[in-house]
């Protein structure tokens, strides 16, 4: 069984948040949601209970890290030491590292952006730095790199997700009936 952790920090995007971890958890990946506050406020007032913090996620291996945006919420990830060594950690064990809105700020801090495709919130693109092609897309992939534009792009977002963890068929059995009337 794959798992993932994600990182919330004060005022992460909840929908950016809740859509990829609802649909993970419900094709089988454990995925876990950490953060340095308990419980963590989104920006939009909703409030969210940790199940584990920074320090013991940077103790344990996971399969996928993944970074919802808002505001602060990114400016919140990008500042924190221990998120920064969480990405550089995932990454360089060859984990899907996966940020959407302006999250991908703190995938530039971490330096793993450098020489990758990426996209982001347009108005966060400066923010990316030097060395990283933009690409304006909705979600793009770059090696074990996805990043996505925003809150519009969360189902897309963890599609892809859903696909690098190898579970893509388990995502249509899951969901093919859904939509379908």
């Amino acid at each position: 069984m794959s798992n993932a952790v994600m990182v919330l920090e004060n005022g992460f995007e909840e929908i950016e948040a809740i859509i990829p971890a609802d649909i993970l958890r419900r094709i089988g990946v454990e995925v876990y949601l950490a953060s340095s506050s308990n419980p963590v406020p989104g920006s939009h007032g909703i409030e969210i209970v940790p199940d584990t913090d920074i320090d013991t996620a940077l103790a344990n291996h996971f399969d996928c890290l993944i970074l919802p945006g808002g505001i602060p919420g990114s400016t919140n990830l990008r500042d924190n030491p221990k998120v920064i060594e969480l990405i550089v950690k995932i990454f360089s064990e060859g984990g899907i590292v996966a940020a959407i809105c302006a999250a991908p700020i703190a995938l530039a801090r971490a330096g793993i952006l450098k020489g990758k495709k990426a996209t982001c919130y347009p108005s966060f693109k400066s923010e990316l730095g030097g060395g990283v092609l933009y690409t304006a897309a909705s979600v793009e992939t770059s090696g074990n790199i996805i990043t996505a534009r925003g809150a519009g792009t969360s189902f897309e977002f963890t599609a892809k997700i859903a696909e690098m963890l190898g579970l893509s068929e388990k995502l249509v059995q899951t969901y093919s009936n859904m939509f379908v009337k």
